[in-house]
């Protein structure tokens, strides 16, 4: 390798010549013919003429800052490398001119040579590996690689001579032991179908190491000389040299248990464990007369602080606290025999029961203080401390339950509630034909609120008022057995009716002022009609309710295929320039576009505004000119050449995976930045997209937008808004006037509402990324319904953000989900389109 001969601190010209025939002369031939050397120890060492066959060269490097110190014999001035196939000779420049022996030659070949020993020992170990490798692979139904790390093998304390030994106790105790000997691995892959799933999931490397130093000390079950950890998809088996030999590794299934996140072991047992509950939950079932689901929190039984087996928690679950709470002594099957009240209010206010292990042992609800009963919902939660976990009895059990469950007086009224709810169920039944039973989540109840109104009060007006007036009067839930299409998606989709009272009366924002008291929605087939405390005793019919209801089954409705017609080709319009006394005056009006003729099919484009230069598109006969607007936001409704035809818009496809809808190149013109800080843009598509059924609710719409934009631009910079109306075609929109609020209620969500715009711009850091990133907002929705944003979480995947090259922030909303009053997440998307949640995160450190 000539290049150091490019070095500054070397000879030039003539003395280059003389290195260069020393390093022939000297190096080269010192080095292999010379002495004990290459040649020599080729003749004389069978195994260094072995390894030297699968050599292809040798390189000479010298070091011009002489800083080579090799490690190897006393010569430290040179050494020698094997790398892949080629051998490196390295020196330091001082020893060419020299001609210095080449002493410890054969120290430092040989340590750069792979060893035949250890080759050989490699080969043999493989060989033995490789019938535990096809059963491990057999018994998981795939292939697992089982290999030995020999790293080991360069430590000092490994003599060549022990290789061999080494190599066979690997196999015969430790690679053995662990695969196939006694209830290892091969065994409990037949036994446990969690550890088999797990396994099978997680690795596909078994990898062996020996410790030379012997510093494994692992703390997991009792035999610190071994340890097993999960490195990727590599299950690492490592042990201490010195224990080789030893062939009994004891508490290896409970080591390999640990390094999963969920224990095989346990997810066994608390299915056998489930087994039992769901016997125990059919027998406690029939006492109460009602089906009382039953199951155990087993997060708690995975906490740092638990310190009990796996396999001795899930028994102490099951034989004490499961069986004692349900059967022993002052149990709850021994109240609701012996206590009528106790059993109508397990009815009436109880569905399920669920128990859990505190391992902090900090439940304290009074005495006794080692268990606690609570009441969510109609969730009963039995708490035990985990140092209590063995306890045979539930002393004091009555008293706890008084607490958590209604009096008998509230009792016995949700009991006669629960008859006259019967009555509306029927009615229900007649109307549609099939069972849809209204029921009642009388978890509100036990609200200091309702306590506070009468909670025996509330129920009564509850049953008598909501089920009448909000499900079976007027045009309510039993009046959309009229409509064909309604019905049918209720038939298919609608199993229950829920009735809930909110004690927060957090108002609806849907539907007009006075139907705000009450939300419907919809979750796994069941319709829950919420109804704020406030309002638990309102009488007349409930307004709006069909409009509610028609919103929350929207997405069930069939979805026609879409429609293109093309348009005409279009005349040539004339652009007209306004002369500099007028531009002034015109500067904040919105032009329409100038459309290019062409002769395929042509979508509607949004205006864009150009301040000095108003462009207006004549009909055949009729130029109107621009009327300049003082001191107001403006609005265009621009008129286009051809106003008899309306050709339908394609709407974006999302992206999925990056929440990034493609924008439609019809709607994503470029918008012009505002050029003083009163002036915005709040722009509409030309006339022809919006059906005149919309126009006046449209004006009226763009008015309140504009409002919202002026607060906007407060707060950052000149803006333009852009709405994208072509929605208003879409069949699925028919003439339902609601849709042009719901968009003008999307951008006031999503700008000057909660956790929005507004709010995001009082961050500095936000604020300069949004005015330094964004000119435009444009908002579009997805007729197809295709947007799914999976950066967030499961509630607000129907809309996305993301900012063009035209630095438009883009919101686009599936059409489905137009109607939603609450834009979650909105404040994360933003700041992850901004990229300024890291800043954030740091300022608020600082």
């Amino acid at each position: 390798d000539w290049l150091f001969l490019e070095h500054p601190t070397l000879l030039k010209n003539d003395d280059n010549k003389k290195l260069i025939e020393y390093v022939a002369e000297g190096i080269i031939k010192f080095s292999t013919v010379y002495g004990e050397t290459l040649e020599c120890l080729i003749d004389r060492v069978p195994t260094i003429k072995e390894a030297m066959k699968e050599f292809e060269g040798i390189w000479y490097r010298f070091d011009p800052t002489d800083g080579i110190q090799s490690k190897v014999g006393n010569d430290t001035w040179y050494e020698i490398q094997a790398v892949d196939k080629v051998i490196y000779l390295s020196s330091n420049v001082s020893k060419i001119v020299q001609h210095p022996p080449f002493n410890d030659y054969k120290a430092k070949l040989q340590a750069s040579l792979p060893d035949q020993q250890l080759k050989e020992v490699k080969n043999t170990t493989a060989t033995n590996i490789a019938p535990y490798q096809q059963k491990v692979s057999a018994a998981l139904g795939k292939t697992i690689t089982i290999e030995v790390d020999w790293s080991f093998t360069s430590h000092s304390s490994v003599s060549k001579d022990s290789l061999s030994g080494i190599g066979n106790n690997l196999v015969e105790n430790l690679i053995k032991w662990t695969t196939t000997n006694g209830g290892t691995l091969i065994s409990s892959l037949e036994d446990n179908q969690f550890l088999k799933q797990a396994f099978s999931e997680s690795i596909d490397t078994i990898r062996y190491t020996l410790d030379p130093t012997n510093q494994v000390n692992d703390t997991v079950e009792n035999l610190s000389y071994y340890k097993v950890a999960l490195e990727g998809r590599v299950l690492v088996i490592s042990e201490n040299l010195d224990q080789v030999h030893n062939y009994s590794l004891y508490d290896f299934n409970k080591k390999l248990d640990k390094v999963f996140s969920q224990s095989p072991t346990s997810l066994l047992l608390q299915s056998k464990c489930d087994k039992v509950l769901q016997d125990k939950a059919q027998t406690f079932s029939k006492v109460a007369g009602k089906d009382i689901a039953m199951n155990v929190d087993w997060s708690s039984f995975r906490d740092s602080a638990f310190e009990l087996e796996p396999a001795t928690a899930v028994e102490h679950t099951k034989a004490n606290i499961i069986e004692n709470f349900l059967s022993y002594g002052e149990s709850l099957t021994y109240l609701c025999n012996r206590n009528p009240h106790f059993k109508t209010a397990i009815v009436n206010c109880v569905d399920s029961i669920t128990f859990k292990i505190d391992p902090d042992n900090k439940v304290h609800p009074g005495e006794p203080t080692f268990y606690g009963v609570y009441l969510s919902g109609k969730n009963l939660r039995v708490e035990v401390n985990q140092d209590r976990s063995n306890l045979n009895s539930y002393t004091n059990l009555s008293a706890k339950l008084e607490k958590v469950l209604p009096s008998p007086e509230l009792a016995q009224a949700i009991e006669l509630a629960e008859k006259e709810l019967a009555k509306y169920s029927q009615k229900i039944e007649d109307a549609f034909n099939k069972s849809i039973p209204v029921v009642v989540d009388w978890s509100f109840t036990s609200n200091p609120q309702v306590e506070k109104e009468g909670a025996k009060k509330v129920v009564e007006n509850v049953v008598k008022n909501i089920p009448e007036y909000g499900l079976t009067h007027g045009d309510t839930f039993a009046h959309q057995a009229g409509n064909s299409q309604i019905k049918g998606i209720i038939l298919n989709q609608i199993d229950k009716i829920v009735i809930q009272i909110d004690p927060s009366n957090s108002s609806s924002l849907e539907g007009t002022q006075n139907s705000r008291f009450y939300r419907l929605s919809l979750k796994d087939k069941n319709l829950l009609l919420t109804v704020n405390l406030e309002n638990y005793d309102y009488r007349q019919v409930y307004p709006g309710f069909t409009d509610k209801l028609d919103a929350v089954l929207e997405s069930f409705k069939p979805k026609p295929a879409p429609v293109s017609t093309p348009a005409p080709v279009a005349s040539t319009p004339t652009v007209s320039t306004p002369s500099a006394s007028t531009s002034a005056a015109t500067s904040s009006l919105v032009s329409a576009p100038v459309p290019t003729p062409t002769p395929a099919p042509v979508s509607s484009t949004p205006s864009v505004s150009t301040p000095s230069i108003s462009t207006s598109t004549p009909t055949p006969s009729v130029s109107p000119a621009p009327t300049p607007v003082a001191s107001t936001p403006a609005v265009s409704t621009p008129s286009v050449s051809t106003p008899s035809i309306s050709t339908p818009t394609p709407t974006p496809s999302p992206n999925p995976a990056a929440c990034t809808p493609t924008p439609n190149p019809t709607t994503s013109a470029p918008i012009p930045t505002p050029t003083n800080t009163s002036e915005k843009v709040v722009s509409i598509p030309p006339v022809q997209e919006i059906p005149a059924t919309f126009q006046r609710e449209v004006n009226e719409a763009v008015k309140n937008i504009t409002k919202l934009a002026d607060d906007i631009i407060k707060l950052s910079k000149p803006l333009s808004f852009i709405i994208h109306w072509n929605y208003l075609n879409h069949s699925e929109v028919g003439s339902n006037t609601k849709y042009v609020s719901y968009m003008q209620q999307a951008v006031q969500w999503t700008t000057t509402n909660g956790m929005s715009l507004s709010y995001e711009l009082k961050d500095a850091a936000t604020k300069q990324a949004f005015i330094d990133k964004v000119d435009s907002i444009s908002y579009v929705i997805d007729t197809s319904n295709q947007v799914k944003c999976t950066k967030a979480t499961a509630q607000s995947t129907w809309y996305s953000l993301h900012i063009n090259d035209q630095r438009q922030l883009v919101v686009t909303i599936n059409l489905d989900q137009i109607h939603q009053y609450q834009f979650h997440n909105y404040n994360i998307k933003l700041e992850a389109v901004l990229a300024t949640r890291d800043i954030k995160i740091q300022n608020e450190a600082r």
